[in-house]
């Protein structure tokens, strides 16, 4: 599957194209270039990713903390308070869909339980992105295994391969278009 110069990205090209050909490192970067891209213009900062891939993170592999008041930008890929992003990539060629998502299920289980104890902060924001095209209920599930034994408010969302696409085809506002 290759991509056509003008042409939509769809969830298809996010789960296969990203699962087969992009190494984990490009993975993570395309993850941190989506949050940057969509939320850069509206005044937030207090923001630190890294692209560290294969090292003990405490379930962080990025941050950004957001004291605002008022509502965030509809589309922003943050929430309030402090936002913990977790990318999950996988190859969902040759596999059981349903044994992926279950081993992602299992992966995340107590996710925002173990941040808070890894780090000694409570995350107000949990977001996972993953390549692997998602139902809603396979969201619902994945967001209730993250705040698995995690008493505090949280807000958990779920970002697969659709989501990804649609961010990725959202064309830039005439404020942030580089300037000719």
């Amino acid at each position: 599957m290759s991509l056509q110069h003008g042409r939509e990205i769809t969830s298809d090209h996010v789960e296969l194209i990203i699962g087969r050909e992009f190494p984990i490192k490009r993975f993570v970067s395309l993850c941190n270039s989506l949050i940057w891209a969509t939320s850069r213009s509206h005044g937030l900062a207090q923001t630190s990713f890294t692209e560290r891939v294969f090292v003990r993170d405490n379930g962080v592999d990025a941050e950004w903390s957001v004291e605002r008041p008022g509502d965030l930008p509809q589309g922003a890929l943050i929430g309030k308070g402090w936002n913990v992003f977790q990318y999950k990539q996988r190859d969902v060629t040759g596999a059981d869909r349903q044994q992926i998502i279950a081993n992602l299920r299992r992966e995340l289980r107590g996710a925002a339980r173990e941040v808070f104890a890894g780090t000694g902060n409570r995350p107000n924001h949990y977001s996972l992105f993953t390549n692997v095209d998602l139902t809603h209920d396979d969201k619902a599930n994945l967001a209730a295994a993250v705040q698995e034994g995690f008493d505090h408010p949280l807000e958990v969302t779920i970002r697969g391969a659709a989501e990804m696409a649609a961010a990725l085809n959202q064309p830039l506002l005439p404020s942030e278009k580089p300037s000719e």
